[in-house]
Protein backbone atom coordinates (compact mmCIF):
# COMPACT_ATOMS: atom_id res chain seq x y z
CA UNK A 1 0.00 0.00 0.00
CA UNK A 2 1.10 3.63 -0.71
CA UNK A 3 0.20 6.87 0.86
CA UNK A 4 1.34 10.06 -0.58
CA UNK A 5 1.96 13.59 1.31
CA UNK A 6 2.66 16.83 -0.06
CA UNK A 7 6.16 18.58 1.83
CA UNK A 8 7.85 21.96 1.72
CA UNK A 9 11.91 21.94 1.83
CA UNK A 10 13.60 24.40 2.46
CA UNK A 11 16.22 26.75 0.69
CA UNK A 12 18.91 24.14 1.49
CA UNK A 13 17.17 21.47 1.06
CA UNK A 14 15.62 22.11 -2.01
CA UNK A 15 18.98 22.44 -3.20
CA UNK A 16 20.16 18.88 -2.29
CA UNK A 17 16.76 17.63 -3.67
CA UNK A 18 17.84 19.62 -7.23
CA UNK A 19 21.16 18.00 -6.98
CA UNK A 20 20.12 14.47 -6.01
CA UNK A 21 17.42 14.73 -9.16
CA UNK A 22 20.12 16.10 -11.57
CA UNK A 23 22.33 13.19 -10.89
CA UNK A 24 19.50 10.15 -10.78
CA UNK A 25 18.30 12.15 -14.06
CA UNK A 26 21.91 12.04 -15.39
CA UNK A 27 22.28 7.82 -14.84
CA UNK A 28 19.16 6.87 -16.01
CA UNK A 29 19.54 8.53 -19.41
CA UNK A 30 23.52 7.85 -19.43
CA UNK A 31 22.57 3.30 -18.59
CA UNK A 32 20.37 2.86 -21.54
CA UNK A 33 22.76 4.69 -23.75
CA UNK A 34 25.01 2.90 -22.96
CA UNK A 35 22.87 -0.60 -23.36
CA UNK A 36 21.71 0.41 -26.45
CA UNK A 37 25.16 0.93 -27.93
CA UNK A 38 27.13 -2.18 -26.33
CA UNK A 39 24.17 -4.33 -27.97
CA UNK A 40 24.49 -2.69 -31.69
CA UNK A 41 28.05 -3.01 -31.09
CA UNK A 42 28.79 -6.36 -29.86
CA UNK A 43 25.24 -7.72 -29.47
CA UNK A 44 25.84 -7.61 -25.78
CA UNK A 45 22.58 -7.67 -23.50
CA UNK A 46 23.38 -6.20 -19.88
CA UNK A 47 22.18 -7.21 -17.12
CA UNK A 48 21.74 -5.61 -13.71
CA UNK A 49 25.44 -6.44 -12.04
CA UNK A 50 26.63 -5.24 -15.17
CA UNK A 51 25.14 -2.00 -14.90
CA UNK A 52 26.04 -2.11 -11.56
CA UNK A 53 29.83 -2.25 -12.34
CA UNK A 54 29.15 0.56 -14.69
CA UNK A 55 27.72 3.00 -12.19
CA UNK A 56 30.79 2.53 -10.22
CA UNK A 57 32.60 3.31 -13.17
CA UNK A 58 30.48 6.49 -14.11
CA UNK A 59 31.24 7.95 -10.47
CA UNK A 60 34.65 7.87 -11.34
CA UNK A 61 34.68 9.91 -14.53
CA UNK A 62 31.63 12.35 -12.68
CA UNK A 63 32.90 12.99 -8.94
CA UNK A 64 29.66 14.91 -8.36
CA UNK A 65 28.00 11.53 -8.27
CA UNK A 66 29.26 10.72 -5.03
CA UNK A 67 27.46 13.94 -3.34
CA UNK A 68 24.16 12.19 -3.57
CA UNK A 69 22.61 9.28 -2.06
CA UNK A 70 23.85 6.84 -3.28
CA UNK A 71 20.91 4.18 -2.40
CA UNK A 72 18.75 6.77 -4.79
CA UNK A 73 20.99 6.22 -7.97
CA UNK A 74 20.91 2.25 -7.31
CA UNK A 75 17.59 2.36 -7.44
CA UNK A 76 17.76 3.39 -11.19
CA UNK A 77 19.00 0.59 -11.87
CA UNK A 78 16.38 -2.05 -9.99
CA UNK A 79 13.71 0.03 -11.91
CA UNK A 80 15.71 0.24 -15.56
CA UNK A 81 16.09 -3.67 -14.96
CA UNK A 82 12.28 -4.21 -14.19
CA UNK A 83 11.61 -1.78 -16.85
CA UNK A 84 13.40 -3.52 -20.02
CA UNK A 85 12.58 -7.33 -18.43
CA UNK A 86 8.79 -5.76 -18.87
CA UNK A 87 9.68 -4.70 -22.21
CA UNK A 88 11.67 -7.60 -23.67
CA UNK A 89 8.53 -9.56 -22.66
CA UNK A 90 5.91 -7.26 -24.39
CA UNK A 91 4.41 -6.02 -21.20
CA UNK A 92 5.94 -2.31 -22.06
CA UNK A 93 6.87 0.15 -23.89
CA UNK A 94 10.30 0.57 -24.54
CA UNK A 95 11.81 2.35 -21.33
CA UNK A 96 12.14 6.64 -22.62
CA UNK A 97 14.53 9.29 -21.61
CA UNK A 98 14.00 11.57 -18.38
CA UNK A 99 13.68 15.63 -19.54
CA UNK A 100 14.90 18.34 -17.08
CA UNK A 101 11.63 19.94 -17.16
CA UNK A 102 9.29 16.45 -16.84
CA UNK A 103 8.41 14.99 -13.30
CA UNK A 104 11.32 14.58 -11.30
CA UNK A 105 11.33 11.65 -8.76
CA UNK A 106 13.81 9.29 -7.00
CA UNK A 107 13.06 6.04 -4.92
CA UNK A 108 15.18 5.26 -1.37
CA UNK A 109 14.64 2.12 0.91
CA UNK A 110 14.54 2.22 4.32
CA UNK A 111 18.49 1.83 4.55
CA UNK A 112 18.79 5.35 3.58
CA UNK A 113 15.88 7.17 5.26
CA UNK A 114 14.48 7.02 9.07
CA UNK A 115 11.00 7.38 10.09
CA UNK A 116 9.92 8.48 13.33
CA UNK A 117 5.74 7.37 13.74
CA UNK A 118 5.29 8.82 17.43
CA UNK A 119 6.29 12.51 16.41
CA UNK A 120 6.10 11.91 12.68
CA UNK A 121 9.27 13.10 11.38
CA UNK A 122 11.19 12.03 8.09
CA UNK A 123 14.68 12.09 7.68
CA UNK A 124 16.35 11.16 4.69
CA UNK A 125 19.97 10.92 3.52
CA UNK A 126 21.91 13.84 2.56
CA UNK A 127 19.59 15.86 4.62
CA UNK A 128 19.37 16.79 8.53
CA UNK A 129 16.99 18.30 8.95
CA UNK A 130 13.27 16.57 8.77
CA UNK A 131 11.17 17.17 5.95
CA UNK A 132 8.06 19.52 6.50
CA UNK A 133 5.23 16.90 5.59
CA UNK A 134 1.83 17.98 5.27
CA UNK A 135 0.20 14.97 7.85
CA UNK A 136 -3.16 14.40 5.87
CA UNK A 137 -4.06 11.40 7.80
CA UNK A 138 -2.07 9.14 10.49
CA UNK A 139 0.78 6.31 8.57
CA UNK A 140 -0.44 3.42 10.00
CA UNK A 141 2.62 0.51 8.78
CA UNK A 142 6.30 0.85 8.69
CA UNK A 143 7.44 2.13 5.37
CA UNK A 144 10.04 -0.19 3.91
CA UNK A 145 11.07 2.39 0.72
CA UNK A 146 9.70 6.50 0.00
CA UNK A 147 9.57 8.08 -3.41
CA UNK A 148 10.77 11.74 -3.21
CA UNK A 149 9.03 13.35 -6.30
CA UNK A 150 9.00 17.01 -7.52
CA UNK A 151 5.90 17.48 -10.42
CA UNK A 152 6.05 20.18 -13.04
CA UNK A 153 4.74 22.77 -11.37
CA UNK A 154 7.37 22.63 -8.67
CA UNK A 155 5.50 20.61 -5.88
CA UNK A 156 7.05 18.47 -4.28
CA UNK A 157 5.56 15.02 -2.74
CA UNK A 158 6.69 11.99 -0.60
CA UNK A 159 5.59 8.38 -1.18
CA UNK A 160 5.37 6.04 1.60
CA UNK A 161 5.05 2.53 0.24
CA UNK A 162 4.65 -0.96 2.93
CA UNK A 163 2.42 -3.66 3.89
CA UNK A 164 -0.70 -2.47 6.06
CA UNK A 165 -3.12 -4.94 7.18
CA UNK A 166 -6.56 -4.57 5.75
CA UNK A 167 -9.41 -4.70 7.61
CA UNK A 168 -12.60 -6.60 6.11
CA UNK A 169 -15.64 -4.37 5.35
CA UNK A 170 -19.44 -5.74 6.33
CA UNK A 171 -20.69 -7.46 3.67
CA UNK A 172 -24.03 -5.51 2.02
CA UNK A 173 -26.50 -7.45 -0.26
CA UNK A 174 -27.68 -4.07 -1.54
CA UNK A 175 -26.10 -3.23 -4.88
CA UNK A 176 -26.33 0.16 -7.11
CA UNK A 177 -25.76 0.22 -10.63
CA UNK A 178 -23.73 2.96 -12.58
CA UNK A 179 -24.04 3.90 -15.99
CA UNK A 180 -21.49 6.65 -17.66
CA UNK A 181 -23.18 8.66 -20.18
CA UNK A 182 -22.55 11.56 -22.49
CA UNK A 183 -24.89 14.47 -20.80
CA UNK A 184 -24.22 13.30 -16.98
CA UNK A 185 -21.03 12.09 -15.50
CA UNK A 186 -22.33 8.98 -14.30
CA UNK A 187 -26.33 8.33 -13.53
CA UNK A 188 -27.12 5.39 -10.64
CA UNK A 189 -29.99 2.85 -10.57
CA UNK A 190 -31.58 4.89 -7.83
CA UNK A 191 -32.50 7.77 -10.32
CA UNK A 192 -29.55 10.15 -9.38
CA UNK A 193 -27.41 12.11 -11.69
CA UNK A 194 -24.13 13.34 -11.79
CA UNK A 195 -23.01 16.08 -13.56
CA UNK A 196 -19.47 16.13 -15.36
CA UNK A 197 -16.72 18.92 -13.80
CA UNK A 198 -15.60 20.32 -17.21
CA UNK A 199 -12.44 21.09 -15.17
CA UNK A 200 -10.76 22.11 -18.46
CA UNK A 201 -13.53 24.54 -20.50
CA UNK A 202 -13.30 26.06 -16.99
CA UNK A 203 -9.90 27.47 -16.67
CA UNK A 204 -9.37 26.93 -20.58
CA UNK A 205 -9.65 30.95 -21.18
CA UNK A 206 -6.47 31.14 -18.82
CA UNK A 207 -4.58 28.69 -19.57
CA UNK A 208 -4.82 30.06 -23.57
CA UNK A 209 -4.07 33.17 -21.96
CA UNK A 210 -0.77 31.94 -20.53
CA UNK A 211 0.40 29.30 -23.20
CA UNK A 212 0.46 32.48 -26.06
CA UNK A 213 2.48 34.38 -23.31
CA UNK A 214 4.86 31.25 -22.91
CA UNK A 215 4.98 30.98 -26.93
CA UNK A 216 6.28 34.69 -27.03
CA UNK A 217 9.09 34.71 -24.91
CA UNK A 218 12.48 33.81 -26.18
CA UNK A 219 14.15 30.01 -26.03
CA UNK A 220 16.74 29.88 -23.17
CA UNK A 221 15.65 32.84 -21.04
CA UNK A 222 14.63 32.96 -17.39
CA UNK A 223 11.17 34.83 -18.40
CA UNK A 224 10.66 31.72 -20.46
CA UNK A 225 10.93 29.80 -17.74
CA UNK A 226 9.05 31.82 -15.22
CA UNK A 227 5.90 31.30 -17.87
CA UNK A 228 6.73 27.74 -18.22
CA UNK A 229 6.07 27.26 -14.79
CA UNK A 230 2.68 29.33 -15.41
CA UNK A 231 1.74 27.64 -17.73
CA UNK A 232 2.38 23.98 -15.38
CA UNK A 233 0.22 25.21 -12.42
CA UNK A 234 -2.55 25.81 -14.46
CA UNK A 235 -2.36 21.96 -16.19
CA UNK A 236 -2.03 21.09 -12.11
CA UNK A 237 -4.84 23.02 -10.93
CA UNK A 238 -7.08 21.50 -13.54
CA UNK A 239 -5.33 17.81 -12.52
CA UNK A 240 -6.21 18.59 -9.12
CA UNK A 241 -9.73 19.40 -9.92
CA UNK A 242 -10.03 16.51 -12.21
CA UNK A 243 -8.42 14.42 -9.04
CA UNK A 244 -10.87 15.37 -6.13
CA UNK A 245 -14.01 15.32 -8.31
CA UNK A 246 -13.20 11.59 -9.06
CA UNK A 247 -12.10 10.95 -5.23
CA UNK A 248 -15.68 13.10 -3.71
CA UNK A 249 -17.87 11.26 -6.46
CA UNK A 250 -16.26 8.06 -5.75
Amino acid sequence: ISYKYRFYPTAEQKHILTQTFGCVRKVYNMVPAWRIKEYETNKTSINYNQTSKYLTELKKELPYLNEVSAVGLQQVLSNQDKAYKNFFNKRAKFPKFKRKHGKQSFRLTNNAFSFNSEINTLHIAKIKDALNIRWSHQLHFTPTSISISCDCANRYFVSFCGIQEMQELAHKIQAVWLDVGLTTFVATSNNEKIAPLKALLKHQRKLKLLQRKHAKKQKGSNNRNKSRLKVAKQHAKISDSRLDFLHKTS
